[in-house]
């Protein structure tokens, strides 16, 4: 009698949503003080998305001036600096494709 061989990579697996909360907590980074939604952690947390609606956040990043200054009571005017200013853009967004299965039962069998 022939023995039917079950394709593994057929099985349905299930990613448990709680793996990169978790993962992110144990970060060197996040263990260190260095993540978070402050403006002196190296690693940035932009929630602003999770408390109103919108679908961009706009980074900006000052660097910092390259001039050595004037020291003591000389004159400043004519010695200024202009600021650089970058920004950059973080995208909320989704990506989905639909598939096409030939023969309805072939949904069924596959998860």
């Amino acid at each position: 009698m022939a023995e039917t061989v079950i394709n593994t990579s057929h099985f349905r697996q299930i990613w448990a949503q709680g793996v990169f909360v978790e993962a992110k907590e144990k970060m060197f980074f996040k263990q260190a003080g260095l993540m978070g939604s402050g403006e002196n952690a190296v690693v940035q947390e932009l929630t602003d998305l999770s408390k109103d609606r919108g679908d961009r956040i706009h980074v900006h990043l000052q660097m910092k001036l390259k001039g050595s200054g004037v020291s003591g009571d000389n004159t400043l005017k004519g010695n200024e600096e202009q600021l650089i200013v970058y920004q950059d853009t973080v995208t909320n967004d989704q990506r989905r494709k639909g598939v096409v299965f030939p023969r309805r039962l072939e949904a069924k069998k596959t998860a």
